[in-house]
């Protein structure tokens, strides 16, 4: 595994390329790193087109959210009363800012 990819390597640059080359040719590192990297590009795309005072927060709180759903369908974590409580709190944060926001008549159009 990852400890030892850089065993034979002789300094902290080649143990640290040895390393990279490891995780690199693993799809199981690859492929949730690209959707990452995908998602990240999508977020500062919408940051250029959307209005910030709505897109910052739904973003980085659905960003929980989607932590929590997927760990929890990985088996990574059991749904229990306060992590569901946290995603319903969530959930209703950005439904209160979307509300809020569209019923602002001052609010510049998007």
């Amino acid at each position: 595994g990852m400890d030892e990819a850089g065993k034979g390597a002789s300094g902290p640059v080649r143990k640290w390329l040895a390393e990279l080359c490891f995780l690199l040719t693993r799809w199981q590192w690859l492929l949730p790193f690209l959707v990452n990297q995908c998602g990240s590009l999508v977020y500062y795309i919408t940051l250029g087109s959307a209005d910030l005072a709505m897109a910052v927060p739904i973003s980085n709180s659905v960003t929980f959210l989607w932590t929590f759903l997927m760990s929890w369908y990985l088996g990574e974590e059991t749904a229990n009363v306060s992590t569901i409580s946290g995603a319903a709190l969530i959930v209703v944060g950005v439904a209160v800012c979307v509300a809020s926001k569209l019923e602002d008549p001052a609010s510049p159009a998007a």
